[in-house]
């Protein structure tokens, strides 16, 4: 199963969002870090990652994930009790 990362314009601009869909491995995550670590730094705003549509979650990743959740600006949002 592939992964797909959309960032979505919300209107006001002072959060980008980042949906997350398919499965998610180390790979996928590290990427996601990325887009993260330059959306913060480049455009000066928060970001919320939506796991809604997330389907597969390994371990790895997951901890990826918990890292990113306890960074200031970032907000992780949607993700279904069993991959919490």
């Amino acid at each position: 199963m592939t992964t797909r990362i959309t960032r979505i314009e919300e209107p006001g601009g002072g959060v980008a969002v980042l949906r997350v869909e398919g499965s998610l491995t180390l790979e996928e995550a590290r990427l996601l870090e990325e887009a993260c670590n330059d959306l913060r730094e480049r455009a000066g705003c928060g970001v919320r990652v939506n796991l809604a549509g997330l389907s597969f979650l390994d371990q790895e990743s997951a901890s990826l994930l918990c890292r990113l959740k306890v960074r200031p600006g970032v907000e992780l949002e949607g993700a279904h009790l069993f991959v919490q």
